[in-house]
């Protein structure tokens, strides 16, 4: 019978490590939910902004094409303007290529962003159901 409140004991003592080990889980979760999800938004706020930006900065740039496109009307075109209307265009295809990789990191802040506080919700109904069994294994 000896052997019995050891086996208690000892299964009582690896019920507490593995509450406390979630909690520390969880506390470590919850602390780099505070410290990543500022950033995570403020990065996100930035790429927004620079997304617009951009789309702006593409519109111009097609104005500024369409309207050089139209001067050499008279003629032959002018070997300067041709090679601005060159230059605006490839400045135009890389600021599309620009904004399609802004596109895709925001969507990815996003889905981050939404997942976080998932993963964080998940952990926490654990530990609530563990902290009864700290009292309990606690005060026997």
């Amino acid at each position: 019978m000896a052997t019995e409140p050891a086996a208690v004991e000892s299964a009582s003592s690896k019920a507490l490590q593995n509450t406390v080990s979630r909690a520390s889980r969880d506390l470590l979760a919850e602390g780099l939910l505070g410290v990543f999800k500022p950033a995570v938004q403020q990065v996100d706020s930035c790429v927004q902004s620079l997304r617009e930006s951009q789309l702006e900065l593409r519109q111009q740039l097609e104005t500024v094409a369409l309207e050089l496109s139209k001067c050499p009307t008279q003629g032959e075109p002018d070997s300067r303007t041709e090679m601005y209307i060159k230059k605006i265009n490839n400045i135009r295809r890389k600021v599309t290529i620009i904004n399609n990789v802004l596109q895709n990191a925001q969507e990815r802040l996003n889905k981050l962003n939404k997942q976080v506080p998932k993963d964080v919700d998940e952990q926490k109904p654990k530990q609530p159901a563990a902290a009864p069994a700290t009292a309990s294994g606690a005060s026997s």
